[in-house]
This record gives structure tokens, C-alpha cells and sequence, in this order.
């Protein structure tokens, strides 16, 4: 294993510190973090996709970033055609969210072996530090049976933020 890569399971915690300094002043720090998707070289052959993006803007010559970051969970379960699946939880920013940033809720699906991939549900949200969301959504009729990664993901344009819960529902 490289110096470079740490392995991380679904449920860790990651503890980061990072200390930055310059001879003038620091404009911005970017923290980007994802599963093995490029493989970077291997052949691992990832289930889900995982990132974080943290960007901060900075004024001073040096700084201490302290982060903790969960690397999500997939929770599995199997539901009927026709049956309604609730979803409920909350989502947050370190910043105001304002109107006209791209912010959003969204709930997709795709199938597992394919690429096909469908967004459900939509939200726009506005003027919030956070947020709780509830909604049904119903499993369609004519889906076909099989295996199917739900995503509800929260994406903040303020600062890039992305967090995603994803769930693998088995459709009987």
C-alpha cells in the first residue's frame, strides 16, 4: 500500500489535520476526498460513489484545518412494486443558504449494472442554516425487478458542498 492511500470502510470516521502556511496570505484551502473510482491503478471495483468537497476561502498566512468526515453507510433493504418508501431526514451548511445558489435535494435511482439512472424528486432550498425534509416517494409499477441504488444527495452551491445517503433497495 502507498504512503498516499488510506482505506476507509462504509460507517468510518476520518480525522483530519492539516496545517498551511505562506509567506503573504492564503487565499483558499479545497479538501477533496472519494472512493476508488479512478482506481488509481488498481482493479477494486467500487459498489458505490462517495465524495467530499470542502473549499474555504482564507485571509491569513497560515492556518489549521481540523475536519472529522463520515464515510457514509448503504443501508439495503427489498420493497414491492407499487409500495411507498419514506424519507426523512436533515441536511445543513456552514453557510446561509441563499436563494439562487443551486441548492438543492434531489432523490434519484439508478440500477445496479447499468447506467440508467433516474431523478425522482427535486427540491429548491432557499434561505436556510438547515433543514429537515420528509416526503413519500412510490415505487413505480412497471420498474423491473432487481437491484437499485437510491441516492438522496444535498448539494449546496455556496461552497460545493455535497452529502449523499445512499440506500441499495432489492425491487421484488
Amino acid at each position: 500500500m502507498e504512503d498516499n492511500i488510506i482505506l476507509l470502510s462504509n460507517g468510518d470516521l476520518f480525522e483530519l489535520e492539516l496545517r498551511a502556511e505562506d509567506d503573504v496570505a492564503l487565499s483558499q484551502y479545497k479538501i477533496e476526498l472519494h472512493e476508488n473510482i479512478d482506481y488509481h491503478g488498481r482493479k477494486s471495483n467500487p459498489t458505490t460513489t462517495w465524495e467530499v468537497i470542502d473549499i474555504e476561502d482564507l485571509t491569513t498566512a497560515s492556518t489549521t484545518i481540523s475536519k472529522i468526515i463520515s464515510v457514509p453507510s448503504t443501508m439495503n433493504f427489498s420493497a414491492t412494486k407499487g409500495s411507498s418508501i419514506n424519507f426523512k431526514g436533515t441536511f445543513s451548511d456552514n453557510r446561509s443558504l441563499e436563494a439562487g445558489e443551486n441548492v438543492v435535494l434531489e432523490l434519484e435511482y439508478t440500477e445496479v449494472g447499468t447506467e440508467n439512472t433516474v431523478i425522482v424528486k427535486t427540491f429548491e432550498i432557499t434561505n436556510n442554516v438547515g433543514q429537515s425534509y420528509d416526503f413519500d416517494f412510490v415505487i413505480p409499477n412497471n420498474l423491473s425487478s432487481g437491484e437499485y441504488l437510491f441516492e438522496v444527495e444535498f448539494s449546496a452551491g455556496v461552497d460545493n458542498t455535497r452529502n449523499t445517503v445512499e440506500f441499495l433497495i432489492i425491487v421484488l
